[in-house]
């Protein structure tokens, strides 16, 4: 076989193609890299705005969660405080208490 015929052949098939490719095979395995490195610096970008939402949304929630629970306390605080004033003066009225109505000898002696 002839050199011009395998020239030839070379050339119908893209052998320009091939000698560019071959002499700028390092750019063109560095440009894939970068581009894949890209793909998978977007993949976790999205990851971490993912969980960055949801972080934002579990916040929301526990501190609706502390809300409720500081009202619940507050209203639980509130109540206690007016079970004991009752539960004083239930106290106070029965130490009040007369055992013998309508005389001046009340029994306790009180100061009315």
């Amino acid at each position: 076989m002839d050199w011009t015929i395998i020239a030839t052949i070379l050339a119908s098939l893209g052998g320009r193609e091939f000698f560019t490719w071959m002499a700028n095979r390092k750019a063109y395995a560095r440009k894939e890299n970068a581009i894949a490195k890209d793909a998978e610096l977007s993949v976790h970008e999205k990851q971490i705005e993912r969980y960055e939402q949801r972080l934002a949304t579990r916040d929301a929630k526990v501190d609706a969660i502390y809300r409720e629970l500081r009202e619940e306390q507050r209203r639980n605080l509130d109540l206690t405080e007016v079970v004991n004033k009752l539960e004083f003066q239930v106290e106070l009225r029965e130490l009040q208490k007369c055992e013998k109505r309508g005389c001046k000898s009340r029994q306790p002696p009180g100061t009315y």
